[in-house]
């Protein structure tokens, strides 16, 4: 999950403007296009949107996340007054989609110190980032602080993390791996000519360390507005897309780069499929499938992790502005992948969330959200339990939480 950030000043001025199965293995190939269905599996409830989430305070969400194997999850939100800005963190029953406890409660001039709920990882720890901005040398830059829920349900922030050179560092996008305690933070750095540079870091949830910054090159381009990366639990690798070539990059197909989780060192490359950098990532750890939507396409892409082999699959209907695929969420347990998508091309009116088997069959498509605010630089978040068959996304209104089953 996943934080979305665009290397700007604090998301929370934006958020606030914008809306107050398994793999066959190497050679892999689909089993078809697929056709949506009602019913993937086992006989089980309905399906369809379920009880909207709101802010305890009314608030602008600002990050959140839920675990993927209980029943809790955790948010931040912001409410902006007339010289100052409240900020929340807290906790939600995923079931019955009630705020549970408000954890935190602090009024800051000016609206710094922005707690921005990044994701939960490993065995329930909520990894908060605390974005602050200082001023030194009369220059503007960032200097966050990371504060920890360790764990979620326990109701309290009762830590803290330290990465090695934070200051300056703008983080984008967090992991919410949940099977393993390896998880990678994706961050923009402002450099000495004022440009922007990529920074990797692994992480452990669990022992609380970090590993890095590996800093990436300059002709490796990330573009978009989220440096994904995806941890695969079982290998232990971790999984970083770019662009790189010539042409435009929202034509040339992606290229991967492969981190060795526990020791951070780049192990490999493989190149990608479709068009563009990507709109969403996520591994199911159990299969060690890849699946990744891209922003010049409406593709879905399916890897076999440990080869980079693939195929594609193409999202039924006409495409149009923001009809791609977007953010992804794997589910482990019944070996699916859930896919956002802002405009839906599959029937029904507003956004969609299609569910994609590995074999790249559409098997349920969802109609009916309307994820927030299509058209913001925030990419819609999308999370899911496995056991309980319930999801997540943002909306219908800024301040609040859009669950459903599948």
């Amino acid at each position: 999950m996943n934080s979305l950030r665009l290397g700007l000043p604090l998301a929370f001025t934006g958020a606030i403007v914008l809306g107050a199965g398994a793999c066959s293995g190497p050679g892999m190939t689909p089993s078809g296009g697929g056709v949506p269905a009602t019913r993937y599996g086992a006989v089980r409830g309905a399906i369809g949107l379920g009880p909207v989430l709101s802010t305890k305070l009314g608030g602008t969400v600002l990050g959140w996340d839920m675990n993927q194997n209980g029943n809790d999850g955790f948010l931040t939100e912001a409410v902006l007054r007339e010289h100052n800005v409240t900020f929340g963190t807290e906790t939600f029953d995923e079931t019955a989609a009630t705020v549970t406890k408000l954890v935190n409660q602090k009024t800051v001039p000016g609206g710094n110190d922005e707690p921005f709920a990044e994701a939960v990882m490993g065995s329930d720890v909520g990894f908060i980032d605390v974005q602050r901005t200082v001023v030194h040398d009369g220059i503007i830059h960032r200097d966050d602080g990371f504060r920890l829920m360790n764990p979620v349900a326990g109701n309290r922030v009762n830590g803290t993390s330290s990465p090695r050179k934070s200051s300056g560092l703008e983080p984008n996008f967090v992991t919410n791996n949940q099977s393993s305690p390896i998880q990678a933070m994706m961050a923009y750095r402002i450099l000495r000519d004022f440009k922007q540079g990529v920074d990797l870091y692994v992480y452990d949830s669990a022992a609380n360390t970090w590993i890095g910054p590996h800093a990436f090159p300059r002709q490796q381009v990330f573009a978009g507005y989220a440096l994904y990366a995806a941890v695969d639990a079982r290998s232990g690798n971790v999984f970083v897309s770019y662009q790189t070539g010539t042409g435009n990059y929202e034509n040339l197909p992606p290229r991967f780069d492969v981190f060795d989780g526990r020791s951070g060192s780049l192990l490999r490359h493989f190149d990608g499929l479709g068009k563009g950098f990507l709109n969403g990532m996520a591994v199911d750890s159990t299969t060690g499938v890849l699946c990744t939507t891209t922003f010049g396409d409406m593709n879905v892409e399916f890897y076999d992790d440990s080869t980079g082999k693939g195929f594609v699959v193409k999202i039924p209907g006409q495409g149009g502005p923001l009809t791609q695929g977007a953010a992804v969420a794997a589910d482990p347990v019944n070996h699916l992948f859930l896919i956002a998508q802002q405009n839906s091309t599959v029937g029904g009116s507003g956004s969609a969330v299609l569910v994609y088997d590995e074999q790249g069959d559409l098997v349920e498509s969802i109609t009916g959200f309307s994820f927030l605010n299509q058209f913001s630089p925030i990419p819609v978040h999308i999370a899911v339990n496995g056991t309980t068959r319930i999801g997540y996304v943002p909306g219908p209104n800024a301040n609040k939480l859009q669950s459903f089953t599948y």
